[in-house]
């Protein structure tokens, strides 16, 4: 997902996940901001069994020179 920003803006980045296929996972959102240095930032979630579960970056700083942010969100199995 795409979402236009502004440097020095405060945002927060969320995404509900239900895991019912997995017996052990991970989840992980990444926050990719286009400021000229790829800045990243991301959160991971581990030890997930099953369920509803949300996942958030919160109160992010845009950096400077940002425009965009690019939201990555990826699933992987951990047993």
């Amino acid at each position: 997902m795409l979402t236009d920003v502004d440097g020095g803006e405060t945002w927060s980045f969320a995404a509900w996940i239900n895991f019912t296929a997995l017996s052990n996972s991970r989840a992980r959102l990444v926050a990719l901001y286009n400021d000229g240095g790829a800045t990243e930032k991301t959160v991971t979630r581990t030890t997930i069994t099953s369920g509803f579960i949300q996942i958030k970056l919160e109160n992010e700083s845009v950096p400077a020179g940002a425009t965009q942010v690019t939201l990555k969100l990826q699933l992987e199995s951990t047993a």
